[in-house]
């Protein structure tokens, strides 16, 4: 018989959103070429051409498995935004460790209790109606 140990007093949750910007050169690069060689593919620096582009993603991992990734709508993330992204990416993965091992030598000892969950103090993150969806969903969140 076999015991997940990880899972047996607390599980620490980690999340925040990022922003990628596509399209920003931080630093001037140069290509050095040969003579007579300006269009050798083999010396042509590809670059982006166009509006500079973010893109803001949200994820949530354990210290076993990570949880999904999530494309969130241009313009930032607010209050409702970031409900929708918990709805659908952090309780996808507390359900996925809740769900009973395959193994039936295994003990399951996570329950909704072990969880707790960290976030920064983000506005979207301490608006009341987030902390007041948390707190109906026996979401711990982390002081």
């Amino acid at each position: 018989m076999t015991v997940s140990a990880g899972r047996l007093f607390f599980r620490q949750e980690s999340l925040n959103e990022s922003g990628i910007k596509v399209g920003v050169n931080l630093r001037c690069q140069w290509v050095i070429r040969p003579k007579g060689e300006k269009l050798n593919p083999k010396y042509v620096k590809k670059t982006f051409k166009g509006e500079r582009v973010t893109v803001m993603v949200w994820a949530c991992f354990t210290s076993e498995r990570l949880g999904p990734l999530i494309v969130c709508d241009e313009g930032g993330i607010g209050a409702n935004e970031y409900q929708d992204n918990l709805y659908d990416g952090l309780f996808c993965l507390i359900d996925d460790l809740l769900e009973p091992p395959e193994d039936p030598k295994t003990i399951q000892v996570a329950i909704e209790q072990t969880f707790l969950f960290m976030q920064d103090n983000a506005p979207c993150h301490k608006a009341m109606e987030v902390l007041d969806f948390l707190k109906e969903n026996h979401v711990p969140v982390m002081k």
